[in-house]
């Protein structure tokens, strides 16, 4: 199996979102909002060659009035938010997206959750793209008959100019798109399409160069790019494209050959203690966290490095740039290593 990946496997489904909720000890008026970003829950479009780091993703939570009571990056926000009881709106973006662009694809999901006095909300991001992209692919006959013609592709948020020679998709927020053929002293436009989100479509333009032509451009979509959302089931860790987060992984004590994701925190250095910055003293073992920056015991998992290439190309004694980085490992999620459930008998890694 390879061992180097990106963290973030893009997945094409769009499922509903669930949230949980748990008793907490005590009537305060206060409860808990937990927010988790599975890399595995991200929507995509086939052919993507930049994939985001999820924790990158910009997370939002505001209360009924609209004040702020997080914005910032995902990977350093707190593992939970204690809130008032109420109604909080909850989103994740991987960019502002506020014109067309190319090269732009967006992913995103809001949720709306009701906190209730003593109780943890726990809120699954399920992310999908939000904007549609759009392809032209003019040929030969098309460049003959209009040499001196420029394409723009026009959206209800603005236009982008397309030239004969663009390979890249065009991105505009869901809605019709139209395909502007500009001749000089003349613009009409040759067809209109409805894009909706997650959808990249692609638009081959011809013309007939006959004699006896009556002038009209030929359009034609281009199946094998039209790219849909393709789903994934999200359940079990047996590949690392199913890994469990850290919490998840919590709850599948003395499973075998799971796969377990998260970010690199620090090392245990005796029981139940842990260094959280360099340098560090041993390379035996890792911790890893639900953030960048997770230092409660309670969202941290402690990972075995058996001695050989796993723990030359892990341990953080001698790769200190690896704090804060996404990694996935395969091996026997057990009940206690170093005072906190950990994972032992590692087989696999990927980074």
């Amino acid at each position: 199996m390879k061992r180097t990946s990106s963290f973030a496997a893009l997945l094409l489904a769009a499922t509903i979102a669930t949230v949980s909720c748990q008793e907490l000890t005590g009537g305060s008026g206060k409860g808990i909002i937990q927010v988790e970003l599975s890399a595995d829950l991200l929507g995509h479009t086939k052919g993507l060659s930049r994939i985001p780091d999820p924790g990158n993703f910009v997370l939002a939570i505001a209360d009924s009035n609209g004040k702020d009571i997080y914005n910032g990056t995902y990977s350093a926000s707190p593992e939970h938010f204690e809130v008032s009881a109420g109604s909080y709106t909850v989103s994740v973006r991987s960019g502002e997206f506020t014109e067309p662009m190319f090269d732009s694809p967006q992913w995103g999901d809001t949720q709306v959750v009701r906190v209730s006095s003593g109780q943890t909300v726990s809120v699954f991001m399920n992310c999908t793209q939000l904007n549609s992209g759009i392809r032209l692919l003019p040929d030969a006959t098309f460049r003959t008959a209009y040499p001196q013609a420029t394409l723009y592709i026009q959206g209800t948020d603005g236009s982008l100019m397309y030239s004969y020679n663009e390979k890249r998709t065009a991105y505009f927020n869901p809605g019709v798109v139209s395909v502007i053929l500009a001749n000089p002293g003349k613009s009409e436009a040759i067809c209109s399409r409805q894009l909706e989100a997650q959808e990249i479509l692609s638009l081959g333009l011809s013309a007939n160069l006959s004699a006896s032509s009556d002038g009209k451009i030929r359009v034609e979509v281009d199946t094998t790019r039209n790219w849909i959302s393709e789903s994934h089931i999200v359940g079990g860790a047996g590949s690392s494209e199913s890994a469990y987060s850290v919490t998840e992984a919590r709850q599948h004590i003395g499973e075998t050959d799971a796969w377990v994701e998260g970010y690199i925190a620090g090392i245990a250095t005796t029981t139940s203690k842990f260094s959280f910055s360099g340098p560090f003293a041993k390379n035996t073992n890792m911790v890893i966290g639900l953030r960048s920056n997770s230092t409660d015991p309670e969202y941290l998992m402690s990972i075995e490095l058996p001695k050989g290439d796993i723990r030359d190309a892990l341990n953080l004694m001698d790769n200190p740039d690896l704090l804060g980085h996404p990694v996935r490992v395969c091996g026997e999620i057990v009940g206690a290593y170093y005072g906190i459930p950990g994972v032992k008998g590692l087989k696999d890694y990927e980074l």
